[in-house]
């Protein structure tokens, strides 16, 4: 595939979201925000998140991904979070969810996931 995105661990590699691709920056991240910063700049994805709602289906993009794990993370800082501090998230599974634990996690927090359908 084309568009696709692997990580390279030993001798094989592992697949992620359905896609395949070979990658050199993916082993040089020193942490989790360098590690979603080198997939972002390599591997531009118009369609990486999508949900359905409105009757129609939505794409969130990798570009978009990262600006808005940006603004999550910095905003959690802002509003006081510390670096190892526990965050409980509540919600459905959705690409907003996964958001928000990837900005908890730049930020330094840990997350504390709790599902509605559990």
């Amino acid at each position: 595939m084309e568009n696709d995105i692997a990580v390279q661990s030993q001798d094989s590699s592992q697949i992620l979201n359905g896609h395949s691709k070979t990658s050199g920056g993916l082993q040089d991240a020193a942490s989790f925000g360098q590690l979603v910063k080198n997939v972002i700049a390599g591997y531009d994805n118009p369609t990486a998140l999508n949900y359905y709602a409105d009757e129609k289906w939505h794409s969130i993009s990798t570009q978009e991904m990262i600006q808005n794990i940006k603004e999550i993370s910095l905003g959690l800082i802002s509003l006081g979070l510390k670096p190892g501090q526990a965050l409980g998230l509540l919600g459905e599974s959705s690409p907003f969810w996964t958001l928000m634990d990837l900005g908890n996690i730049v930020a330094g927090g840990i997350t504390v996931p709790f599902f509605t359908n559990i």
